[in-house]
């Protein structure tokens, strides 16, 4: 799964080097970044839950 997610996070960078108009036309790029983010706070959630114990 960390694999998959760091995958997405590396085409997302790639992403950012294509110009805004492009990007505005994929819907899909938005809900990538999305829940790459939804998963970054998970995990760091994830970390604090883990320490507490």
């Amino acid at each position: 799964m960390d694999k998959l997610i760091a995958r997405i996070a590396d085409v997302l960078e790639k992403l950012d080097r294509v110009p805004v108009e492009l990007r505005v036309e994929s819907p899909l790029i938005n809900e990538l970044e999305f829940l790459l983010e939804q998963y970054k706070e998970y995990k760091k959630e994830q970390k604090s839950t883990q320490g507490i114990r």
